[in-house]
């Protein structure tokens, strides 16, 4: 493939980034403590921020402030050593009012940087609201276009690499020596075109995984040498960039000897070579969105195996069509054939990993068909299978239909050059194939986390008894839901027992919908638990006053008042 066509594959990957979500990164808010929107019955004392993604150490920040634009915030925000997802900071004695947090932070699965802001509400003492709630917000800057033309540079390096060492090593010269080839000047040029195809591609890689490194230390300049690799991301990417510079060297050994290697003695440095390819393939999956989910090895393994049969199969096709001046030469028409049968085995088990693979990763990076059909991620995931389709029609043409014809001496020459215009097509959709990979690996996963919780779950004392009130599940529409009401004694923790029943009084405030009266079930076991099963009662969007009371076997009734948002709020 010459150079315009892999810039003009390069372009078309960049005006891809058209259709992403510009202003959002890959760690997104997944939740927070306390949550967003919420309107709390009692001060907190902390603020913790859950992302997507693993945060990378010395990136995490938030800020606190009151209505007046005070901080309140202590103003050391610390990443949680359990969970690297997780960085919090503790706050300042508050009172009732609206508090405003905005956070920030880089992922260390992808360098990409994220922010965001929310706010929450400490409520009054008589349980009114202090304020209005301003909605949540996320930005993050603009998917870069070096990070882009890195990634395309990266993949295609990749796939050109290994591409050509292995037809280079376990095609061309096997050919040549069973055709007695070998000593032809031709053969030799076809061979040293293959060797330097490869270094190109060796090239490549070094240049796209150090653009990508070096765009994500731009963010963040390491303060000592540790913080060159302090991620996995970044960690990831140098180790991909220390294979490919030994690519380099080992290609270019290659080519160096290259008349040597012609004489039957199988170079060792393909070999070398291919182990390094495939390296550096795994390296590199290590740092990936698929790496950071919860399937465990099985992300990391399948990106892996996923990428190892797109090289193979789209870096075949890319040397075969370098060499295909030589593979339409007559005098070497009987090379040629035995090349193109054996790249159609190897990339029929090619196709069989990515396919494999590649449904894995669907698995883990897409998870529904609703994410597939309704995210950007899922439609360029579409547009790659739209290409895939074709290239296997492609392929399984050659395989049943022009290379029989290949068996008869008097159509070889013919079937051959039919057989490399089919290539040149092939090679042409699989460059683009990898363009659009360059720009999935730059935009969210389809299968991002949804804010919210289990539970809302609010916490009020009033007359030496604690009520926790939870609503199951957490009520972010309107719709049916499950109250739970837990008492405890505020002075020592232990279950309260002398409540023996309980209503919740709900009103929507700012409506004209009148309140409604339910009474709890309970006490069940151990004697301080009341619920109300499958509730329709929070039917509008809005803020919905909640006035939980319980009657005692001995004094007056006590009662605790929880407001809760649903939907959009107020």
């Amino acid at each position: 493939m010459r150079l315009r066509a892999l810039v003009f594959i390069g372009l078309f990957a960049v005006s891809l980034t058209a259709i992403a979500p510009a202003g959002q990164a890959h760690a997104e808010y997944a939740g927070s403590d306390p949550y967003e929107g919420v309107i709390l019955p009692e001060t907190p004392t902390r603020v913790t921020i859950t992302l997507s993604e693993a945060v990378q150490a010395g990136t995490p920040s938030i800020r606190v402030t009151d209505v007046n634009g005070t901080r309140v915030d202590a103003g050391t925000t610390n990443l949680s050593v359990s969970d690297p997802r997780t960085f919090s900071v503790a706050l300042r004695a508050i009172g009732p009012s609206v508090y405003t947090v905005a956070w920030s932070g880089v992922s260390a699965v992808d360098g990409h940087f994220t922010a965001g802001s929310f706010a929450f509400a400490v409520q009054n003492p008589d349980g009114s609201l202090p304020g209005s709630l301003p909605g949540r917000s996320s930005s993050a800057r603009p998917i870069s276009l070096v990070e882009i033309a890195g990634r395309f540079l990266s993949f295609v390096g990749l796939a050109m690499a290994l591409g050509a060492v292995l037809v280079a090593g376990f095609l061309w010269l096997p050919a040549g020596e069973a055709s007695g080839a070998e000593s032809r000047p031709s053969f030799a040029w076809g061979y040293r075109a293959l060797l330097q195809w490869g270094w190109a591609g060796s090239f490549f890689l070094v240049v796209g995984a150090a653009s990508i490194w070096v765009n994500a230390l731009v963010l963040l300049p390491p303060a000592d040498a540790a913080g060159l690799v302090s991620s996995p991301f970044l960690a990831a990417t140098a180790a991909r960039l220390a294979m490919g510079l030994a690519l380099l060297v080992t290609l270019w050994v290659a080519s160096r000897r290259s008349a040597s290697a012609l004489s039957g003695v199988r170079p060792v440095e393909l070999l070398v070579a291919t182990g390094l390819g495939v390296a550096a393939i795994v390296a590199g999956a290590a740092g990936t969105h698929a790496a950071a989910s919860s399937w465990g090895l099985a992300g990391p393994i399948a990106d892996a195996i996923h990428l190892v049969g797109v090289a193979v199969w789209v870096g075949g096709l890319l040397a075969l069509l370098r060499i295909r001046t030589w593979l339409r030469e007559a005098e070497l028409a009987r090379v040629a054939r035995d090349v193109l049968n054996g790249f159609s085995g190897l990339a029929g088990y090619a196709v069989a990993l990515v396919v494999g693979a590649g449904f894995v990763l669907s698995l883990i990076l897409i998870g529904s068909w609703e994410a597939l059909l309704g995210t950007a991620y899922g439609w360029i995931v579409l547009a790659k299978v739209s290409l895939f389709a074709p290239m296997v029609a492609f392929g399984a043409w050659n395989r049943y239909r022009a290379l029989p014809a290949t068996q008869d001496p008097a159509r070889l020459h013919k079937s051959v050059s039919v057989l490399a215009r089919n290539v040149r097509y092939e090679a042409m959709l699989g460059a683009i194939v990898l363009a659009l990979a360059a720009v999935l690996t730059a935009i969210p996963p389809a299968a991002s986390p949804e804010p919210g919780g289990a539970a809302l779950r609010l916490v009020s004392t009033s007359d030496g008894v604690r009520f926790v009130f939870q609503v199951v599940p957490f009520p972010s529409v309107p719709g049916v839901y499950t109250f739970e009401v837990l008492l405890y004694n505020a002075v020592d923790g232990t279950a309260y027992t002398g409540a023996t029943n309980g209503t919740l009084r709900f009103t929507l405030l700012n409506s004209t919908l009148a309140p409604s009266l339910v009474p709890l079930e309970g006490p069940h076991p151990p004697g301080n638990h009341f619920f109300i099963p499958q509730c329709p009662n929070l039917s509008q969007p809005g803020v919905w006053k909640i006035d939980a009371r319980v009657s005692r076997t001995s004094g007056p009734d006590v009662a605790a008042t929880f407001n809760v948002v649903v939907g959009n709020g107020p």
